[in-house]
């Protein structure tokens, strides 16, 4: 279930709308949202190609039952050129997403990717990551623009993907 929260986001990026449910922003999720924007701005403040200027605006509460697994995907979108397509994004350009963890771990899964070649093979251009319950996590803006990455290209552009596979019954994240 999505609810839509990032910096003047309105909802998630490949959520179906079917599956969303559209709640009041309440006191409590603004407490909430205040604690975890004041950490990041007190940690990522001044960071260059990090915007996190504006106070967070909506969340996206996802709550998974049984193993399921969200196939990899970018929560920004951009052109062929690595542009950020502002009428295809429901947050500001620059702004990353920050996961909030709450029961169960979550483990996420980076690929990076080419967008004529596809998946990119070296075992560098895969990366797993367990997120424990009370974990703050940042998908950094930068990850997801197509970008020459010399290291492993220095022909196409590429960007990281990610997913998620959920190993739980029960469980709980929020995404600002």
């Amino acid at each position: 279930v999505g609810s839509g929260m990032g910096f003047t986001g309105y909802g998630s990026v490949g959520t179906p709308p079917s599956q969303m449910v559209y709640r009041p922003w309440t006191d409590a999720i603004q407490r909430i949202a205040d604690c975890v924007y004041n950490h990041v701005q007190s940690k990522l403040g001044g960071v260059p190609g990090i915007n996190v200027s504006s106070p967070f605006n909506s969340m996206t509460l996802l709550s998974f039952r049984g193993k399921q697994v969200v196939p990899p995907h970018r929560d920004n979108l951009y052109d062929s050129e690595g542009n950020f397509m502002a009428n295809k994004n429901s947050q500001k350009e620059d702004t990353g997403t920050f996961i909030l963890v709450l029961g169960d771990p979550r483990i996420i899964k980076f690929q990076l990717t080419r967008k004529k070649k596809g998946h990119v093979t070296h075992y560098l251009a895969q990366q797993t990551h367990v997120l424990k319950h009370g974990a703050l996590f940042m998908l950094n803006p930068m990850c997801e623009r197509p970008a020459i990455r010399a290291f492993f290209d220095e022909l196409e552009m590429s960007y990281w993907e990610h997913g998620q596979k959920v190993p739980s019954l029960l469980d709980l994240n929020a995404s600002f």
